[in-house]
């Protein structure tokens, strides 16, 4: 990012508790604009993040690459 920040080599998720995934928005395109950073998800996790946006764009646009 343009502020020197580092953008994470990963991150694993276990459930769809705001706490622990609001935070993705920040690797989109409007903030970070990461690319493809491996997010490990149960299935169910998954499933969540494929499907309600605006998780579903960092899929789409390859700022996450879910695993």
């Amino acid at each position: 990012p343009g502020d020197g920040s580092p953008i994470p080599t990963g991150i694993f998720l276990t459930h769809a508790h705001i706490g622990h995934y609001s935070g993705l928005t920040q690797l989109g395109r409007e903030v970070i604009g990461a690319g493809g950073v491996p997010v490990y998800a149960m299935p169910r996790m998954e499933t969540f993040l494929r499907s309600n946006g605006p998780w579903d764009q960092l899929v789409s646009l390859q700022n996450i690459s879910l695993r």
